[in-house]
């Protein structure tokens, strides 16, 4: 199937603001202690929005494609493996080039914590889409018969439970880095996709909400409360400012762009590598980050440009990485073939 060019740009930008969000939750936390003004507090908020909004959006994605299709379990199955043999790939490699330059203390427990599912949500994100790929085939048999009324209703009864109650330490259903917190994404992408919705203005109110919680979380920074300020940055705000995004992109001319298309399929490599837990420890303590003499504005206008040379150099590797792949499946194809003779 040919890739719409709409939607692989905003892959692309929902990884680009992931790894925004990274930045500034996993380097700058410093930068919060002590008093400071009101306005002090915007850039930090904006930025640690971004993380779970593009998580969002990279699920609706899925669900807009795979939501109400016929995706057998086998398919899944093979989606998971591909997934998986990818992440072990990279978990490997790096692994592999941290203990030569000496960087690993614990080189077992490391390689262990690295490559193996569901144990230590290292990689939450992959274990959460593994999980909802194997049961896409189920999910969908659900969404292809329900009527629109009880498809509203679903996504509004999960998404309470899923991206209103969680931020606010209520884990009954599920919290922020766990499969539940990507259900209501699915749902939106392939309600979206299913009835053909159209919002009015859609980019302004997205904004809108995107304000709203950031100002929200800035205030509570001030004033000293922060206990339920992931209400803010992961949640129902974000959930909804990307169903607007969304349906803003739904609502552009389809297009192809060879170009684009293939920097979409690669960018799940960048978080793969840049999340790795040892690639994020070197990463963001570098000294660059904890300059005192940089102001948080400066900082942040930079860290935009590491990200897209991140962002490009992980393409490269990417590409390399296929490369790999295709050519051991060329050579284990013919392998087969000579066998068979």
């Amino acid at each position: 199937m040919k890739r719409d060019s709409r939607f692989e740009t905003l892959r692309i930008i929902s990884m680009f603001m992931i790894l925004l969000f990274h930045y500034q939750y996993f380097s700058q936390p410093w930068r919060l202690s002590g008093h400071h003004s009101l306005s002090f507090y915007f850039l930090p908020s904006a930025y640690l929005e971004l993380g779970k909004l593009g998580v969002y959006l990279f699920v609706m994605i899925t669900g807009y494609f795979v939501g109400n299709s016929q995706w057998t379990l086998q398919k899944g199955v093979h989606k998971a493996g591909r997934v998986w043999s990818e992440t072990i790939f990279y978990a490997i490699l790096i692994f592999v080039i941290a203990y030569l330059c000496g960087q690993i203390p614990n080189p077992k427990m490391e390689l262990i914590t690295s490559i193996m599912p569901f144990t230590h949500d290292l990689y939450w994100f992959v274990d959460a889409y593994i999980v909802l790929i194997l049961l896409v085939h189920y999910l969908n048999i659900v969404l292809v018969h329900i009527n629109r009324n009880d498809f509203k209703c679903l996504i509004i009864i999960v998404s309470v439970f899923a991206s209103l109650l969680s931020p606010i330490n209520s884990t009954i259903f599920t919290n922020e880095i766990q499969f539940g917190f990507i259900i209501p994404a699915y749902l939106i992408g392939a309600y979206f996709r299913k009835y053909h919705i159209s919002f009015q203005i859609p980019l302004l109110k997205a904004m809108v909400y995107y304000f709203i919680a950031m100002v929200g979380a800035s205030i509570l920074y001030f004033v000293g409360h922060t206990s339920y300020i992931n209400f803010f940055f992961f949640g129902i705000f974000q959930l909804i400012s990307a169903s607007y995004i969304f349906n803003f992109v739904m609502q552009r001319k389809s297009f192809g762009n060879a170009g684009i298309n293939v920097i979409a399929k690669t960018v799940f490599a960048s978080y793969l590598i840049t999340d790795n837990e040892i690639v994020r420890r070197l990463l963001w303590s570098a000294k660059l980050f904890h300059d005192h003499a940089c102001s948080t504005l400066q900082m942040g206008i930079i860290a935009i440009f590491i990200v897209v040379f991140i962002m490009i150099l992980c393409t490269l590797i990417d590409v390399l990485r296929a490369g790999l792949f295709s050519f051991l499946k060329r050579v284990l194809y013919f392998l087969r073939k000579k066998d068979s003779c």
